[in-house]
Order: structure tokens, then sequence, then C-alpha cells
């Protein structure tokens, strides 16, 4: 079975994040479901470097204190398991 690889915009990433100002619920939906898909295939979901800077820069930016936080400490998680070699970060 061929493994598929995907790369993964800003734009996707703001919806996985669920960034206030930057997605909406409609959105967040589809972007999940074609995100767990792909996993569940054992895709593969490559971010490029510059992508991760925009996201960053956007949960700056968030007004909530508390929520700004939230963000960036699951940012850092993320980034910590593609670090790991942890599925489904390439």
């Amino acid at each position: 079975m061929t493994t598929a690889c995907y790369v993964i915009d800003t734009s996707y990433l703001l919806e996985l994040f669920r960034v206030p100002g930057h997605s909406n619920d409609i959105a967040v939906g589809l972007v999940r479901k074609k995100y767990e898909a792909a996993i569940e295939r054992g895709d593969r979901l490559f971010v490029p470097l510059p992508c991760i800077f925009e996201l960053g820069n956007r949960i700056a930016h968030v007004g909530d204190g508390r929520r700004r936080k939230k963000l960036a400490k699951y940012l850092f998680e993320t980034v910590q398991s593609s670090v790991d070699r942890a599925m489904p970060w390439t």
C-alpha cells in the first residue's frame, strides 16, 4: 500500500489549532476530518518551517492570554512530537 504525503499549509494549521479570528467552526470540522482520515490511512504530514512560524505569529497575537498560552503550549507539543519522530508528522 502506498503512503501519501501531504504538505500542510498555514490555513489548515489555523483551523486545526482553532486560532481565534483565523478559524471557523465549519472549516475546523472539515479540516479535522481530513486530518483524522489521513492519520487512519497512515499518511505522512509535512509542515514547512515558514508555516510553523506563521502559525506561531498568529498565536502570539491572540488577545486572550489564557487561550494564547494554551495554543502556544499545543504548538510546542506538536513540534516536539515531530522532533521525536512521532506519527504522523514528517
